[in-house]
């Protein structure tokens, strides 16, 4: 049997200390995370209860399943109306945001409320900057 060694090594992995500094979009990027979760989860119970329904399984489980499924469910939703609210201050948290907003199921009567959110958060973080013709260059055209 060999011998074990003295000395310890730190674990493979570290735990790496999120701040507003170093992450400014951490928080964006965990709602979206959580939302992912929530709706693959909620997905899931839905198969489950609905494939227990069908065989004819126990009602009281069949309900139990079916009411994780709808608070998970409602999780999500409230994630989506989170992350559309949300700052970003990165290029890439506005990708995610984008993105995230496309998978969510919002009503037409809301897209103009999202572009408009949108749009600050492209200037907040510099990518909305369009320069503006002057009168004369645009009468020009």
């Amino acid at each position: 049997m060999a011998a074990k060694s003295s000395t310890t090594s730190a674990p493979a992995t570290s735990v790496k200390m999120t701040t507003r500094a170093t992450a400014p979009d951490a928080p964006l990027f965990e709602m979206i995370e959580r939302c992912a979760m929530a709706w693959r989860e909620s997905t899931r119970f839905d198969e489950a209860w609905a494939k227990l329904k069908r065989a004819g399984g126990d009602s009281a489980k069949i309900e139990q399943l079916f009411e994780r499924s709808k608070q998970l469910g409602s999780e999500a939703i409230d994630l989506e109306w989170k992350i559309r609210e949300a700052e970003v201050f990165t290029p890439q948290g506005l990708a995610a945001k984008i993105s995230a907003i496309r998978r969510a199921e919002f009503n037409d009567g809301d897209m103009p409320a999202i572009l408009e959110l949108l749009e600050r958060d492209a200037e907040r973080i510099g990518a909305g900057k369009r320069r503006k013709p002057d009168a004369e260059q645009h009468a020009a055209r």
